[in-house]
C-alpha cells in the first residue's frame, strides 16, 4: 500500500493565491462584458457588489457608495471626477442606487461597516463627501445638466469635526437655470427649493454644516440660549479648532437663517420662496413676507393632549406683555390711517428698522434730507439740541448768568470731554454706556441702539451696537423733549410708511369693519380710571425702541400668538389686537360656547374698564358681544398686587377658573423667554422676530411632545418677581 504524500504548506498556498489570481482575472475581464445588462441581470445584490468588489477592491466601493448616500449625487461622470474614482464603478454605484427597494439593504449594509473601513489598507479617506445638486436632469425641459463651473473644495463642519468636502453646481443652458445645493433658478425669474430636504445646511458658497448639527445649535438656542458666538466658541473648543478652521459665529448665523428660513417655507409650502429671491440679499424680503403671515395668523395646536386640556387648554387664555424683547425703529412719525380714516389711541410711529447708523429709515431718511437736517442718529441728536440751544442763546444773549452760571449758553462752551449734550450729563462721561459689537451683531447688519459714549480723552464717538441693558440707560428729558419738537416739525412733509396698525396685524380686522373704528376708538379710554396702578409706560430713550411683545398662551403651555408693542403697552393698543385675534378664533366656536372662554391678563381692570368694553361694541351681531360675553380676569400671580378692592371682586381667577386651570403659564413661558434679550436684543427688526418666531414654534413642537410621550415640558421656576 502506498503511502500518502507529505503536504507542502506553502506550495498549497502560493496554489490558492495562483487560483485567485486567476478568478479574479476571469471575473474582471467578464466586467465589461457584463457592464451593458450589469445592473437589470438576474444577479443578486451580493453578485453585483462581489463583481464590483472583485474588480475594484472592498475599500473602493465602500468609499464612492458612501459619498453617493451622503450627497445624492446621479450624473456618475461627475461623481468620479470628483472622487477621482473609476467611471465604471461609479456608474454601476449611481445605477445601483436608483433601485430603491434593493438599496435598503446596501445603505444597512454600508452603516455596518463605515467603522471598520478605516483600517483598510488605502491612502484614500472611507467617506468624501460631495455636495451637488440631487438631479442631473432639468426640471423644466429635461435636458441633461451641464457643469457651471469648476469644482470647488470646501468646509463641511460635522459632528466629527471639520473636513474638505467637493461642491459642484450644474446648469441647464436652454432654460438657463442654475442648480445647486439645495436651490435652482436664475437672477431673471426666482429661485426655489428642492421637494426633498438636504442633507447638510449652506453657510456661504464655502462653508457648509451638517444638518443635524445645525438641529443641535437650534436645540441648544431653544433650551439653553446659547447665542451664536457662544456655539461658535463651544465647537471650536471641543474639536481644538486651528485658527484658520473654526467655525465662525457669523458663519453661526449664516447656518441659523438660511436652515430655518428653508424649514419654515416648508412648513407653509412655499417652496417657491414667494417668488421673491432672485439673489443672496434678498432673503430679507423672504424674512418679511414670513413675518407678515405670522402677524395674520396664531400656531397650530391641532392634537390638544388630555394633560394638555386638563389645565385649561382651549379654554384659558393668558395674555401678558414682556418688556425685555424688544427692537430699534425709525423714528419717525407715522399716523395710523386705515382707508383713509384716522385711528386715534395708538402711537404714532413708523416701524420699520432705521438704516445703519441712522436715526431712520431709508425711505424717512430721503425726507428728513430734504428738510436740511442730518439723519445720521449721532448728529441728528446733536441737531436738536443744538437748535434749542442756538434758541436759548439768542433770547439772552445779554444775560450774564447765561456765560456764568451754567446755563444753556454757557453749555455750548463746555469741554468736549465733560459732556455731550445730546446724551450725557455736565460733569462726567455721557450716561449711556457703550458696549462692543459682537460677531453675530456685526454680520447681520444691526442698526445702531443709541449713540455710543465718548472715550475718556476722546473727541470722537466710535459708532458700536449697544447690548443687554444699555438702552435702558437714563437719558436727559430736555433732550427727548427737543427731540419731538423736531420730528413734530417735520411730520406734516411725509405721512407714508407701514404704521402701528400694519404691524400688530390688526389692518385686516379694522378694514373687515371700517365703518365702526371711530366709534371703537373714541370708546378706547376709561371715563373713570381705576384707582389700581399699574405700570404701562416706558423709560426714555434716545432712539425709538419698541416696548416689547404682546404675548398670548393657552392654559397648557402652547404659545397661541405674539404682537409687537409700541411705545408702552396701552390698554387700546392691547384691546385692538385681542379683537383682531378673537374674531379668529371664535370664528370656529358658537356664540353659545363664547361664554366658556377666559381670557386672562394682568392688567384686565383697566383693559375692560374702558368706555367701548363696558357695552357691547359696535359691531354686527353677534360680534358685537365677543367681548363681553367672554370670562375676564386677572392672573393668580398679579392679582395680589392690585390695591383696588374692586379688581379683586371682579377680576380674581378663583370665581371664573377651575382650580387646575394654569394662569401661571404665561409668567412661565416669559421665565423661558426672557433669557433670549442678550441674543435678540442685538438684532434688527426683521431678525429679532424671525428668531422669536422659529423658537417659538420649537417650544410648541417640544410642549407637544413632552405631552404625548407622558412628561411635562421643563421650564424655569417662576418667582414672585417682575419678569417683564
Amino acid at each position: 500500500m502506498s503511502r500518502k504524500k507529505k503536504l507542502d504548506f506553502f506550495a498549497f498556498v502560493e496554489d490558492l493565491d495562483q487560483r485567485e489570481s486567476a478568478i479574479s482575472k476571469y471575473l474582471s475581464s467578464k466586467c465589461d462584458a457584463l457592464a451593458t445588462n450589469f445592473i437589470h441581470s438576474k444577479l443578486s445584490l451580493d453578485d453585483k457588489l462581489s463583481l464590483l468588489v472583485s474588480k475594484f477592491s472592498f475599500a473602493e466601493v465602500l468609499r464612492v457608495r458612501n459619498c453617493i448616500g451622503n450627497s445624492g449625487i446621479e450624473d456618475s461622470d461627475l461623481l468620479a471626477e470628483c472622487l477621482a474614482a473609476d467611471a465604471e464603478l461609479c456608474a454601476a454605484l449611481v445605477a445601483l442606487n436608483s433601485q430603491q427597494e434593493e438599496l435598503e439593504g446596501v445603505e444597512a449594509a454600508a452603516t455596518s461597516t463605515t467603522a471598520s473601513s478605516s483600517s483598510t489598507s488605502t491612502s484614500r479617506p472611507t467617506t468624501t463627501t460631495v455636495f451637488a445638486p440631487p438631479v442631473s436632469r432639468c426640471l423644466v425641459c429635461e435636458e441633461k445638466l451641464t457643469r457651471n463651473h469648476g469644482i470647488t473644495t470646501v468646509k463641511y463642519f460635522s459632528f466629527t469635526g471639520i473636513d474638505e468636502a467637493k461642491k459642484i453646481t450644474l446648469r441647464c443652458r436652454p432654460c438657463n437655470l442654475t442648480y445647486d445645493w439645495y436651490e435652482y433658478g436664475s437672477k431673471t425669474t426666482h429661485w426655489k427649493l428642492y421637494e426633498e430636504q438636504r442633507p447638510a445646511v449652506q453657510a456661504s458658497d464655502s462653508v457648509f454644516v451638517c444638518r443635524k448639527l445645525f438641529d443641535f445649535q437650534c436645540s441648544l438656542a431653544n433650551h439653553s440660549w446659547v447665542s451664536f458666538a457662544g456655539f461658535a466658541e463651544s465647537f471650536n473648543d471641543a474639536f481644538h479648532m486651528s485658527k484658520s478652521c473654526r467655525l465662525t459665529a457669523k458663519q453661526v448665523s449664516s447656518v441659523f437663517y438660511n436652515g430655518e428660513v428653508e424649514n419654515e417655507l416648508r412648513d407653509i409650502c412655499q417652496l417657491d420662496m414667494f417668488q421673491l429671491k432672485k439673489r443672496d440679499g434678498d432673503i430679507e424680503k423672504v424674512i418679511e413676507a414670513i413675518d407678515d403671515l405670522r402677524i395674520h395668523n396664531t400656531y397650530e395646536h391641532p392634537n390638544c393632549h388630555p394633560k394638555c386640556k386638563a389645565k385649561g387648554c382651549g379654554r384659558v387664555f393668558v395674555a401678558d406683555g414682556i418688556w425685555k424683547l424688544s427692537f430699534p425703529h425709525c423714528m419717525f412719525k407715522v399716523k395710523s390711517i386705515v382707508s383713509g380714516i384716522p385711528v386715534p389711541s395708538l402711537p404714532n410711529v413708523c416701524t420699520k428698522s432705521p438704516a445703519y447708523g441712522k436715526a431712520f429709515c431709508l425711505e424717512h431718511c430721503t425726507a428728513v434730507e430734504k428738510e436740511s437736517i442730518p439723519t445720521d442718529l449721532r448728529t441728528f441728536l446733536k441737531y436738536c439740541v443744538e437748535k434749542k440751544v442756538n434758541s436759548a442763546t439768542s433770547t439772552s444773549k445779554h444775560a450774564p448768568s447765561a456765560a456764568t452760571g451754567g446755563g444753556p449758553a454757557a453749555s455750548t462752551h463746555r469741554a468736549p470731554a465733560q459732556q455731550d449734550p445730546a446724551i450725557g450729563t455736565s460733569g462726567g462721561p455721557a450716561a449711556v454706556t457703550c458696549v462692543k459689537r459682537d460677531p453675530v451683531s456685526a454680520s447681520i447688519a444691526d442698526p445702531v441702539a443709541v449713540p455710543c459714549a465718548r472715550d475718556e480723552g476722546s473727541s470722537t464717538a466710535p459708532e458700536c451696537g449697544v447690548l443687554e441693558d444699555a438702552y435702558d440707560d437714563p437719558v436727559r428729558e430736555d433732550t427727548i423733549s427737543n427731540v419731538e419738537q423736531v420730528l413734530e416739525k417735520i411730520q406734516p412733509s411725509v405721512s407714508s410708511g407701514p404704521s402701528v396698525v400694519d404691524a400688530q396685524g390688526t389692518l385686516a380686522f379694522l378694514q373687515k369693519h371700517i365703518s365702526n373704528i371711530s366709534k371703537i376708538m373714541a370708546g378706547c379710554i376709561e371715563e373713570k380710571p381705576t384707582s389700581c396702578k399699574k405700570d404701562t409706560g416706558r423709560k426714555a430713550r434716545l432712539q425709538k425702541w419698541s416696548r416689547g411683545h404682546l404675548f398670548i398662551v393657552r392654559a397648557g403651555g402652547h404659545i397661541e400668538f405674539f404682537q409687537s408693542l409700541y411705545k408702552s403697552e396701552s390698554p387700546s393698543q392691547v384691546f385692538i389686537i385681542l379683537l383682531s385675534w378673537l374674531d379668529v378664533l371664535l370664528q370656529s366656536i358658537p356664540p353659545s360656547e363664547w361664554s366658556n372662554i377666559a381670557v386672562v391678563y394682568d392688567n384686565m381692570c383697566h383693559l375692560d374698564n374702558m368706555v367701548v368694553a363696558r357695552s357691547p361694541l359696535p359691531l354686527p351681531a353677534p360680534w358685537s358681544h365677543m367681548w363681553s360675553a367672554l370670562k375676564k380676569c386677572v392672573d393668580r400671580l398679579h392679582i395680589r398686587n392690585h390695591t383696588d378692592e374692586q379688581c379683586k371682586l371682579k377680576y380674581h381667577p378663583k370665581d371664573h377658573l377651575e382650580e387646575a386651570d394654569n394662569t401661571m403659564t404665561c409668567e412661565q413661558t416669559f421665565v423661558w423667554l426672557a433669557r433670549f434679550k442678550k441674543i435678540v436684543c442685538a438684532m434688527s427688526k426683521n431678525h429679532h422676530l424671525f428668531y422669536l418666531h422659529r423658537m417659538v414654534k420649537r417650544r410648541n413642537w417640544y410642549t407637544a411632545k413632552c405631552y404625548e410621550q407622558g412628561c411635562s415640558p421643563v421650564l424655569p421656576v417662576v418667582k414672585s418677581v417682575n419678569t417683564k
